[in-house]
């Protein structure tokens, strides 16, 4: 007969009792959200509660650039955009030297974050112009990698300077 130490008995048991009484598969948890458009919130929501580590950021970009690369239509950029903003807001350092390696989408999505991310379909006045100066704020400060990195920083800085709130009416 098989012995197993008291560690290994009170992991299995803690894991059978979490999933007797509903707790999600927790190996699933370790792994992170799956890559879906319906789980960006939470993947975003799981690079915050990490404070935007690295090892947060590198896999959450991994899946924001193969969802935009599948766009399957309907809100998938615009979704992607905002989340775009977010990791960046987070971590600008990672998020712009994983940027240098996607130029195509850096570029499709820079060209039309205005519309995607700094339109307000609501009465005046527009509650994302304060968000947008933020962001100025975080990359004017921010240090990122030397070359083509700070490259595009300097790019989305001037972007997001030059740009203001859309308000729609």
């Amino acid at each position: 007969m098989k012995t197993i130490s008291k560690c290994q008995l009170v992991c299995t048991l803690v894991v059978a009792t979490a999933l007797a009484l509903g707790v999600p598969d927790l190996s699933a948890q370790a792994i992170g959200p799956s890559c879906d458009l319906l789980q960006v919130d939470r993947l975003i929501g799981s690079v915050s509660l990490q404070l935007g580590v690295e090892r947060a950021v590198t896999p959450a970009m991994s899946c924001l650039l193969s969802l935009w690369r599948e766009d399957k239509g309907g809100s998938t950029k615009f979704v992607v955009s905002n989340a775009f903003l977010t990791i960046m807001q987070q971590n600008p350092r990672t998020f712009f030297s994983i940027m240098a390696n996607e130029p195509k989408i850096f570029e499709e999505w820079l060209e039309r974050v205005e519309a995607r991310a700094f339109t307000w379909p609501f009465d005046p006045p527009c509650q994302l112009e304060t968000s947008r100066l933020h962001l100025v704020s975080i990359l004017q400060n921010a240090r990122v990698d030397p070359g083509q990195p700070s490259s595009l920083k300097d790019v989305v800085t001037a972007r997001l300077s030059a740009i203001r709130c859309r308000q729609l009416n």
